[in-house]
């Protein structure tokens, strides 16, 4: 509940800024993690909402984008092997087998960057863009002693930070509304302890003109 909570004042701060001609961008996207990010967990979807301008003419070649989103994840195993690391009465470490399970897994992300337009034929906007990504991970995991069978619960915030890169192509409906289809790639790091995670999303979306 905090975690849409705090994504829902995430948009509204983004949506409030007046000084992008109230130009609303909505996104609907599947988001699809990989390498040891999509060992854990399985692709989703979800959507983002920010602010975005539409490619009027042929003499705009770039535009802002600020967005927020906000994603649910679920594991792709009830449980995963893991390890513990300890020490003894000796101060020696001493590892662990255990298994690892997921109880929630939801991350927070803000982004704002630049499109540029590359090919402009009049209803159709090809683009490539790039963005800058923050954002915060919320977990709940539990973990077992396989010695003792001692069940143990943990939860904690990690903070993420990482770039997006874009592809997409944008058709002009009117001069109030326009379709895009975007593919994006994003690579960040996670925070306490450092991870390297990826992925991939497809989406389609709309930008509205509200004045």
């Amino acid at each position: 509940m905090r975690n849409i909570k705090l994504f829902l004042l995430l948009s509204l701060l983004i949506g409030s800024n007046g000084q992008l001609n109230a130009q609303v961008f909505v996104r609907a996207f599947n988001y699809r993690p990989t390498g040891d990010f999509g060992f854990y967990m399985k692709p989703t979807f979800s959507a983002e909402i920010g602010r975005s301008e539409i490619f009027a003419d042929e003499d705009q070649k770039f535009r802002f984008n600020v967005s927020a989103s906000l994603m649910l994840f679920r594991p792709r195993l009830n449980e995963f092997p893991s390890w513990v690391t300890d020490h003894n009465s000796t101060g020696s470490a001493v590892i662990s087998p255990t298994n690892e399970s997921y109880k929630n897994f939801a991350m927070i992300q803000a982004n704002g960057g630049l499109d540029y337009a590359i090919i402009q034929r009049e209803p159709f906007t090809f683009f490539v863009g790039l963005d800058v990504v923050l954002g915060m991970i919320y977990m709940k995991w539990s973990y077992s002693d396989l010695e003792n069978n001692l069940p143990i619960e943990d939860s904690g915030q990690r903070v993420t930070a990482g770039l997006r890169g874009r592809i997409g192509v944008e058709y002009q409906w009117s001069q109030y509304l326009s379709f895009v289809l975007s593919c994006n790639r994003q690579g960040f790091i996670v925070t306490d302890p450092y991870a390297r995670y990826g992925a991939n999303d497809y989406g389609v979306g709309m930008i509205i003109m509200l004045n």
